[in-house]
């Protein structure tokens, strides 16, 4: 309640401290990295039969 009083919004976002919005920031990339990663690993074999 204290948040809604501090920022004058009901929005979550609007009363988030830095600490909380920085882990959702860190945890969107980890999950992009690890969609990166997994495709990585599809495309490997795919561009080493091409190269044999």
């Amino acid at each position: 309640m204290q948040g809604i009083r501090n920022s004058g919004s009901t929005k979550a976002a609007d009363n988030r401290t830095p600490e909380e919005n920085e882990l959702i920031e860190l945890r969107k990339r980890d999950r992009q990295l690890e969609m990166e990663v997994d495709v990585s690993e599809q495309a490997a074999p795919v561009f080493a039969r091409k190269q044999a």
